[in-house]
């Protein structure tokens, strides 16, 4: 379940995209959760371990084959993912065509 998936997307009487409304039942609210995590980090001392993506931190983290902030909140189902990075290691590539 991706975190923008349970959205409806606003378009003007043009279609262009203007907003999204976060229904209820969404299970992240992305904002909320990177500060979330960020606190987190700060509280256990691991600020200049974790959290962001820069040489000699650890990171987890998956590379999409769209940016799923530049598409409409109904095609980010479909997106694939094209790499996962745990730990630093790649545990996951997409074969190339």
């Amino acid at each position: 379940s991706v975190a923008l998936a349970n959205t409806i997307e606003v378009q003007s009487l043009s279609g262009r995209t203007v907003g999204l409304i976060v229904l209820p039942l969404h299970p992240i609210r992305v904002a909320w959760h990177i500060a979330y995590d960020n606190l987190v980090l700060y509280a256990a001392f691991e600020e200049n371990l974790k959290g962001s993506l820069a040489a000699g931190k650890l990171a987890d983290y998956v590379v999409l084959e769209k940016n799923i902030f530049e598409i409409p909140a109904s095609e980010i189902r479909q997106v694939n993912v094209l790499r996962t990075v745990v730990g630093g290691k790649v545990v996951f590539e997409k074969a190339a065509r």
